[in-house]
């Protein structure tokens, strides 16, 4: 029943804005994503002694769903951009993309899991996927929005920048209006 809905909750965007500002800085999707579940599996082995093992996770991961390395000219020019490129994080797209649970021992490194060690995992991979899907719901908010607001050239940007995973435009369903009224 949820596969349609929209859910624009102020935690759900605040994410979606972190990622878009990220991709605006030079940061691809894959990256930000893959940094998000890093720090959460870090941060979930900081809080509890029994899941110190987690960070031993991180590894085999980056094995299993390697960054893909696509390096873009600079306009007139030939010469690529100038940068280091984010190659030790896991790729959070095909990661949250994956069917199925977290691949305990993807390469063969770690080959068991406890409960709680899984029950980590899977929390840091469906936050992973609703990170994702709060991107997609609003950007897709934001093309309705333009539409109805009439404004055609900037929803076409922003289907464009979904589609093609680009720099996405400022939100602008965001912006509460502010009422010039004084009752």
């Amino acid at each position: 029943p949820d596969s349609m809905s929209v859910n624009l909750s102020s935690e759900r965007i605040r994410r979606a804005l972190f990622i878009l500002q990220g991709i605006r800085n030079g940061q691809t999707l894959e990256a930000l994503l893959g940094y998000q579940f890093e720090r959460g599996l870090h941060d979930a082995a900081s809080a509890d002694a029994g899941l110190i093992r987690l960070n031993e996770y991180i590894y085999d991961l980056r094995d299993k769903f390697p960054l893909e390395q696509h390096h873009l000219k600079q306009q007139g020019t030939d010469a690529p951009v100038e940068g280091i490129p984010p190659n030790n994080v896991v790729n959070g797209v095909k990661l949250a993309e994956a069917g199925g649970d977290v691949p305990y021992g993807a390469t063969g490194a770690v080959t068991a899991a406890s409960p709680g060690e899984k029950q980590a995992l899977r929390k840091e991979k469906d936050r992973l996927s609703d990170s994702l899907d709060a991107v997609k719901d609003l950007l897709q908010s934001e093309s309705v929005y333009q539409l109805v607001q009439g404004n055609f050239d900037r929803a076409a940007a922003v289907v464009n920048a979904l589609q093609e995973s680009s720099i996405p435009p400022e939100i602008d369903i965001i912006n509460t209006p502010r009422s010039s009224h004084f009752t």
